[in-house]
């Protein structure tokens, strides 16, 4: 019995030892069978890196070489120098194998001339060899500070006298929404410069870096209103600049030039005519919301609708409430603009304006007289605009009486009696008179000419309209500066009230009463 006991476990002792050799050889072949895997997936993966690697190395090269080659985001000089150089090689091509006709040739250019004749500057377009585009000489316009002198008025006209020697961008005579096309370009050509245009030359935008201009213009052609309205309608075109990327600038050359008395602040609004040269060109008038452009604000893409390069823009609108309904530009206003309208004008023109040295001076001189510098009492100052009268006969309306300034004289004379001064600005000479006899030494104004600034147009004696025109800025100012302010039914005063910047201590005049203001 024992015996075959001995033998059962000996045989399955044996059929085990079987099974384990079995399933360590099993699981070797398994294990290599995973090793080899993945040395064959770790190879793979080696060798696709590898080839990744090279590719964005030849992806990359070659995008560098492509932007070597082209003009990535130019600005309008490397454009206008890159379009000059390939007009330039079709022309050398051309002549070389005796085959150049201006009027065949698709790539003749049109240059912009500014002529002088007297006082009015005309742009004239005529046509150029291209080859005359390779001695283009573009060099940018640099404002001369003005230093005063003794004597401020034989400064000015000192001045005025130089204003024919400068050139200034000029509205032809057409239409306000004609397009002038300073230049015309071959679709073929155009495509090789970086941009697509249609055979008007207007560019289709689908050069996202071409420069494009939003200029406001006053040059003395067509009305532009007076000071105050300009000031309304200038910074609402430089809103409109904004909101649409185009570049803001300022040409306002009536009755004389601007920059005399102001120059950019934060913003180079000082466009040149070789910015604008070889641009398409449209000119709007949207004086008193006349025509389609005030009601487009409210609801179309500018660019869209008006896809010039430049755009010249003479209003005297506030645009501001039409630019910020629109639905286009809700997410692109400036943050100035959430705040309303009078804190975003004020901003606005203390980051386009700064005065010159001039009138800087001008300004200080005067409340150097007025004793403001050193003051104890509250500076009252007060703007009384008459209009219509015969001293101002060309006015639209009239404004105040001058039989009805009675109370206007007592609110003033309660600061006099407590030992302040009084400075006054007004279109009348009559009532700059009465308050010298009322209020004696403690009466002040700037003694200037006094004119409505944009009633100059034809004026034969510019020299004056110029000196009106510096008197009635260096007002404004003063105004400006005011610790007790009375306002009159006036742009002018107005904006004064807002760059000021504040309803403490103003006032305002009409209609015989003086009435407290308790909103900008």
């Amino acid at each position: 019995m024992c015996p075959q006991i001995v033998k059962s476990a000996a045989t399955i002792l044996v059929g085990l030892c079987c099974l384990v050799v079995i399933f360590v050889f099993v699981m070797n072949a398994y294990m290599k069978g995973e090793r080899a895997t993945r040395e064959i997936a770790s190879r793979r993966r080696v060798n696709g890196e590898r080839a990744n690697g090279e590719r964005s190395t030849r992806e990359r090269a070659n995008g560098e070489r492509a932007n070597r080659n082209s003009l990535a985001a130019p600005g309008v000089f490397d454009h206008a120098r890159a379009q000059t150089r390939n007009v330039s090689m079709v022309a050398q091509r051309r002549q070389k194998s005796g085959n150049v006709n201006m009027r065949d040739d698709p790539t003749a250019k049109k240059a912009v001339t500014f002529s002088d004749d007297k006082n009015t500057k005309i742009m004239s377009v005529k046509a150029e060899r291209v080859k005359k585009l390779t001695t283009v000489d573009r060099k940018q316009q640099t404002a001369s500070t003005l230093k005063p002198s003794q004597n401020t008025s034989a400064k000015l006209s000192t001045v005025v006298k130089n204003e024919n020697k400068k050139k200034d961008i000029r509205q032809p005579d057409s239409n306000s929404t004609s397009q002038q096309h300073i230049n015309t370009h071959s679709t073929r050509s155009s495509i090789r410069n970086g941009r697509k245009t249609d055979s008007t030359g207007i560019s289709n935008g689908t050069n996202p870096h071409r420069q494009k201009y939003l200029i406001y213009l006053c040059d003395g052609r067509r009305p532009c209103a007076g000071w105050g309205d300009r000031q309304r309608g200038l910074v609402s075109t430089f809103l409109i600049a904004y909101v649409t990327g185009r570049r803001f600038g300022i040409n306002m050359t009536n009755p004389c030039n601007l920059n005399r008395f102001y120059q950019p602040n934060q913003v180079a609004w000082n466009v040149t005519e070789s910015d604008i040269q070889n641009k398409s060109v449209r000119f709007i008038d949207s004086m008193d919301a006349k025509g389609a452009f005030h009601g487009n604000l409210l609801k179309v893409d500018v660019d869209e609708a008006y896809p010039e390069d430049v755009i010249f823009v003479r209003t005297n609108v506030e645009h501001f409430w039409s630019v910020r309904g629109n639905p286009h530009y809700k997410k692109k206003l400036p943050p100035l603009a959430l705040h309303g309208r009078p804190w975003f004008f004020k901003e606005a023109w203390s980051m386009l304006m700064k005065p010159t040295q001039h009138l800087q001076d001008h300004a200080e001189d005067f409340l150097r007289q007025c004793r403001y510098f050193n003051r104890t009492k509250p500076f009252v100052c007060a703007h009384v605009r008459i209009g219509v009268s015969k001293y101002n006969p060309k006015d639209t309306e009239k404004r105040n009486d001058v039989n009805k300034l009675g109370a206007l004289w007592d609110f003033l004379q309660a600061y006099v009696s407590n030992g302040s001064d009084v400075f006054l600005a007004t279109d009348n000479p009559d009532v700059r008179e009465m308050s010298r006899k009322k209020f004696g030494s403690a009466h002040h104004d700037t003694g200037g000419v006094i004119l409505h600034v944009d009633k100059t147009r034809g004026d034969r004696d510019q020299e004056r309209a110029c000196l009106g025109f510096e008197y009635a800025l260096l007002d404004q100012h003063v105004l400006t500066q005011c610790d007790v302010l009375v306002t009159s039914n006036s742009m002018f005063s107005a904006r004064a009230a807002l760059i000021r910047g504040t309803v403490e201590n103003l006032f305002h005049f009409a209609n015989g009463n003086v009435t407290k203001v308790t909103r900008l």
